[in-house]
């Protein structure tokens, strides 16, 4: 998420419509759903994160992948369901895992 982002500056980003009609700021959104536990990790490396979150009315499916970055199968730009994700996991780019600063070594 940009600084333009977390500063408010892109209201599309920052709220969604719930089913009742009001608006909730995605990360709240997504802080609710970490809460609540319905964020499942499936499988999380250092490249890789599959997931599953319930979201209101069906169970999504979400990930990182190198080369793709973060997706959902709710196919909004941005969602909670993902932004639940990048808050307990953190992939690391192929190119960057060698990197000492990282702590990791390819084997």
């Amino acid at each position: 998420m940009s600084h333009r982002e977390r500063k408010g500056g892109d209201a599309r980003m920052m709220r969604m419509l719930r089913g009742d009609g009001r608006a909730v700021p995605l990360e709240q959104e997504a802080d609710r759903y970490l809460s609540l536990g319905r964020l499942t990790i499936l499988r999380a490396d250092r490249h890789l994160v599959e997931a599953t979150c319930e979201g209101r009315s069906r169970t999504h499916r979400l990930g990182y992948e190198p080369g793709r970055g973060w997706w959902c199968s709710c196919e909004r730009d941005t969602c909670p369901h993902v932004m639940a994700a990048m808050k307990v996991t953190r992939p690391v780019h192929p190119a960057a895992a060698s990197d000492p600063a990282f702590g990791f070594q390819d084997d």
